[in-house]
């Protein structure tokens, strides 16, 4: 027979036994008769298998659909248990890992909208890879001057402020370049084992008033507002100046001290005036005080046997400066040398007779302090370094 729809069929109006096929459809019985079917064979019985109830049928009867909830039952459509929310079971796929009720997401790739990560410390960023087209976790890294703070959830970025060649120099005006200006004072910290500033060497400029410079002869040099140029004092270099060198020093201690640090057989330490056009004194010392205005020591402050010049201008050799004598001498008295300096002779002062005392070579003179008729001069006569050969006069 050819294909035909149950809904194309007409109502059967009677129904056979020797029917094919009878159908309810909608309250309207319909039939598939046996001459409709070609080379058909006779139907002795229908069993109904599961989910269906009515039969064996060897005749005529009804099969129909089980409903229920057991198995081998079909549910109606308008059972609850296909509205009713249910808890899922059994292991979970694709994205999802673990098993239901509860799974787990599993890591999503960046192709379908993740990020390919799990986990992150803070500060953390996601940085695109092009290798595999990935996103891979970075944290920002500090550069001079910078300071990176990471925080749960936060990024702090700040000036790493100090005084170093890599910090940041806090308040005020920074000089950046050559050819800046600053307004205020510049402030130069301690700096290690490098020396916080560094004016070149062995330059020679055109400068203007207020420069600072080292000159090609090792002088640190300045240029004033008057448009004069003064020389430092070097230790390497001798330093010559164009006007007077004053030194000017409200303690009541020295107000110049220079020290020897070296021991040996050389000149000492020496200091040299020398006036080749001048009138004027090559040394002058003003005193408007009531101390000495020279003293020079031998050994350790105070020296019982110094030279000194008192603020009055008296001279004292071996003794204190008197205060009425414009020269006083310690008891060694006056040497007078011959220009061989092979022989001397002195002039000395003591109390008594110097016969016996007294050491000297002829031609030399002793005042005795005691006095007397022909005791009070004594003439060395005879006897070269011997203590005798003095005569009274």
């Amino acid at each position: 027979m050819a294909n035909i729809k149950i809904s194309e069929l007409p109502p059967a109006t009677v129904v056979n036994d020797v029917d094919v096929l009878v159908i309810n459809q909608g309250g309207i019985t319909k039939k598939i008769a046996r001459s409709l079917v070609k080379n058909a064979g006779t139907v002795t019985s229908v069993t109904g298998g599961t989910g269906l109830s009515g039969g064996t049928i060897t005749g005529s009867g009804t099969l129909a659909v089980s409903y229920g909830s057991t198995a081998g039952t079909a549910a109606e459509g308008n059972d609850a248990r296909l509205s009713d929310s249910r808890t899922p079971s059994g292991t979970a796929g694709g994205d999802l890992g673990g098993t239901y009720p509860n799974p787990t997401i599993n890591t999503v790739a960046v192709d379908k909208g993740g990020t390919g990560q799990t986990s992150y410390t803070d500060g953390q960023l996601l940085i695109g890879n092009s290798t595999g087209n990935t996103l891979a976790k970075a944290a920002l890294t500090a550069g001079n001057g910078i300071v990176v703070t990471n925080g749960a959830g936060s990024i702090s970025l700040g000036a790493d402020f100090g005084t170093t060649s890599t910090k940041v120099t806090q308040g005020g005006t920074t000089v950046l370049k050559s050819g800046d200006t600053m307004t205020g004072k510049l402030v130069l910290g301690p700096s290690g084992t490098s020396a916080p500033l560094n004016l070149g060497a062995n330059t020679n400029p055109t400068p203007v008033g207020g420069d600072i410079w080292m000159s090609n002869t090792h002088v640190l040099t300045w240029r004033g507002n008057n448009g004069a140029t003064y020389p430092a004092a070097s230790t390497v270099a001798q330093n010559s100046f164009a006007a007077s060198q004053i030194i000017s020093v409200n303690f009541p201690s020295s107000a110049l001290g220079v020290t020897q640090g070296v021991t040996g057989t050389g000149s000492g330490i020496s200091v040299d005036l020398s006036n080749t056009a001048s009138t004027a004194a090559a040394v002058r010392i003003t005193n408007l005080g009531t101390g000495d205005c020279l003293k020079v020591e031998d050994s350790t402050t105070p020296d019982a046997t110094p030279f000194v010049i008192s603020a009055a201008g008296r001279v004292g050799i071996g003794v204190a400066a008197d205060a009425s004598a414009a020269t006083n001498l310690d008891s060694g008295g006056i040497k007078l040398n011959n220009a061989g300096l092979t022989l001397s002779a002195t002039i000395s002062a003591g109390s008594g007779s110097p016969e016996g005392a007294v050491t000297a070579n002829p031609g030399s003179l002793y005042l005795n302090l005691s006095g007397g008729a022909n005791t009070s001069l004594f003439v060395k006569e005879s006897g070269t370094a011997t203590n005798t050969g003095w005569v009274g006069k």
